[in-house]
């Protein structure tokens, strides 16, 4: 098959070396030829005919004897073979042999790892340093700042994982008090109106009910500020105790190991060390 290809493309190359004079006109001994070996190929003769026919009446504006190059004939010759060999089945399936005039498939993998890890290596040094423009200093929070505030959002491939970005607010009684001049009682009244999100003196709460993460935020501080706003309140309950912290209990219970388990008479007698034996003598 790939030698009566060749030869197609060699009366193709023919036709296209000759077309650099002018005076060369559709020959139509060759164009029997051709019809002739895609029958042979089993190459539809309208196709074969009509390829023919085009490769001329692409270059019908053809003048002097330099208008075609070697690349032009190149390219030519690769617009035939897609034409005249496109409803070829078993030209689809069955691959020319290795003429060792490329690389192989793994240098190609190779090559396009290469070009992948230059492009990142291209964002670091063109793009990360415009990042720079961007930047701000740190500035430590004053004492006013108690309110502390954690953004996630989780991402995922499946649609039904996908997660709401979630907001979580902590603060510390202590620090809001003393910030917002609260006492002991109100302190006291709000440690019990957020006993349920209260872990180790810190204020948790978690916010993932809405798709943003400022209306998150906004929510919470709602929260926070009817929490203060019932703290200030009379009554401040000061006959009930803070909720104590639940231990967890052990997963395995610890057992006193059984004196009757005891067996010296199988304890590993100790080696005699030479070195300080030899020291004693």
């Amino acid at each position: 098959m790939s030698a009566k290809r060749d030869k197609a493309f060699t009366l193709l190359r023919d036709a296209f070396v000759k077309m650099k004079d002018a005076k060369y006109t559709k020959n139509a001994e060759k164009m029997q030829e051709v019809e002739s070996l895609a029958a042979q190929l089993d190459v539809d003769r309208n196709v074969a005919r009509q390829t023919y026919i085009s490769t001329f009446a692409r270059e019908e504006n053809i003048k002097g004897p330099e208008a075609i190059s070697e690349e032009k004939l190149a390219r030519l010759q690769a617009q035939t073979e897609r034409s005249m060999f496109s409803s070829d089945y078993a030209s689809q399936y069955v691959f020319e042999p290795f003429r060792f005039d490329d690389v192989s498939m793994l240098g190609h993998l190779e090559l396009e790892r290469i070009r992948e890890e230059r492009s990142y290596l291209r964002a670091a040094a063109y793009e990360l340093p415009l990042l720079s423009q961007f930047r701000k200093n740190y500035i430590r929070p004053s004492k006013q700042q108690v309110l502390r505030f954690e953004y996630t959002q989780k991402l995922s491939a499946d649609k039904d994982e996908m997660q709401l970005p979630e907001v979580i607010l902590s603060f510390k009684i202590e620090e809001v008090g003393a910030a917002l001049s609260l006492d002991k009682p109100s302190q006291h009244k709000l440690a019990l109106l957020a006993a349920e999100y209260l872990e180790n003196g810190s204020v948790v709460i978690k916010s993932a009910a809405f798709p943003t993460q400022l209306e998150n935020r906004e929510y919470l501080l709602s929260i926070f500020s009817k929490l203060v706003a019932e703290a200030k309140t009379d009554d401040k309950f000061l006959d009930v105790p803070l909720p104590m912290p639940k231990k967890l209990k052990p997963l395995y219970p610890s057992h006193k190991w059984p004196a009757s388990w005891n067996r010296p008479d199988l304890k590993p007698k100790q080696k005699e060390d030479i070195y300080s034996v030899a020291c004693q003598n």
